[in-house]
């Protein structure tokens, strides 16, 4: 899958998602697509951010910029911006 397929691929999976956040093993399962390729993608991506704070199996959690914001209460956002939660 070239590059821009995979970034395209990503954004559709993350948006029709009912989650916010997103493991990489996850959304690895959902698009049959290898977990490094998933995660190198994610982490050099504009597109998607990174919670800092890792989940209860300590896997990183990723979300799609756009969708985050649309759906996070404002209240949310400036918290996570004070207590640096995303990168």
């Amino acid at each position: 899958m070239e590059d821009n397929n995979l970034e395209e691929t990503l954004v559709i999976a993350f948006a029709e998602s009912k989650f916010r956040w997103r493991t990489v093993e996850g959304v690895s399962r959902q698009l049959n697509i290898p977990r490094d390729k998933i995660y190198k993608k994610l982490e050099n991506s504009e597109v998607f951010i990174r919670a800092k704070k890792l989940n209860n199996k300590g896997l990183p959690l990723f979300a799609l910029r756009q969708k985050y914001e649309s759906e996070t209460p404002l209240g949310i956002k400036i918290l996570n911006a004070i207590t640096n939660k995303i990168h």
